[in-house]
């Protein structure tokens, strides 16, 4: 049985992932919750900070942290959502120069500056990149890969779903949303406005395990669609596949 290591941005990511996986590929594997672990109490934190400072650690070793894994890994996914460059100002820290002193000596994934008084930044939305569903997906890859740096020999993928994972389970249950890719906030803004959504119970805004994951078995059912109406998905799969089945 091959071995699949997740780093994402939360437990509900990870169960989306894993049965996204065993849905194209047809097969059972291993998964291994790296980033953060079912119980959130990885040291890095969640969220999309949590998965780009576990990036920071392994900057230019990777591939010697992967080679002291046991089982080994035969791939690795890691997934931020897209909403990060529309919403996060501390992601363009280290891109545009906004005249905050604490550029010069502040980590932007922990600044002291901005938990005691909120961000500086003053960037007008899309500065940096133009707010597009391509364009924030290449802003994060192009992000995670400088945070991992070298990455010699080592079988992972990057996955931007875009605004977040939500965005397939709208693309499969609901024909009527159009581009699904280009939905702001699709779990606040639409899933959970209602009290059944396509048959699932949604009790408030929480993503509970159990409704979620009724909502994920939907999403598998119509997994092609979902391909049709998300290019992201499709090439997630197709960069998986690509390496499982090597």
């Amino acid at each position: 049985m091959k071995t699949i290591g997740i780093v994402c941005e939360g437990p509900r990511d990870f169960d989306m992932l894993t049965q996204v996986i065993m849905r194209f590929m047809n097969e059972e594997y291993l998964f291994l919750p790296i980033q953060p672990d079912q119980d959130i109490i990885s040291p890095h934190g969640a969220g999309w900070k949590g998965v780009l400072r576990w990036c920071a650690e392994y900057k230019d070793s990777l591939p010697e942290y992967f080679s002291g894994i046991d089982p080994q890994i035969d791939l690795l996914v890691i997934q931020i959502d897209g909403d990060v460059p529309r919403c996060e100002h501390e992601i363009y820290c280290n891109a545009v120069n906004i005249g905050c002193s604490g550029q010069t000596y502040e980590d932007p994934l922990n600044c002291s500056i901005a938990k005691k008084d909120g961000c500086n930044q003053v960037l007008p939305p899309n500065a940096v990149c133009d707010g597009s569903v391509q364009e924030r997906v290449c802003f994060m890859e192009s992000t995670i890969n400088d945070a991992l740096g070298r990455t010699d020999g080592v079988p992972f993928v990057i996955t931007i779903p875009c605004d977040s994972m939500d965005t397939w389970i709208i693309a499969a249950c609901d024909a009527s949303m159009t581009n699904p890719e280009e939905i702001i906030s699709p779990w606040e803004s639409v899933i959970s406005l209602r009290k059944d959504y396509f048959g699932v119970r949604i009790a408030g805004h929480k993503k509970h395990r159990k409704p979620y994951s009724d909502l994920i078995a939907k999403e598998c059912e119509k997994w092609d669609d979902v391909k049709q109406r998300c290019p992201q998905s499709s090439r997630f799969e197709s960069l998986a596949r690509t390496i499982l089945d090597h």
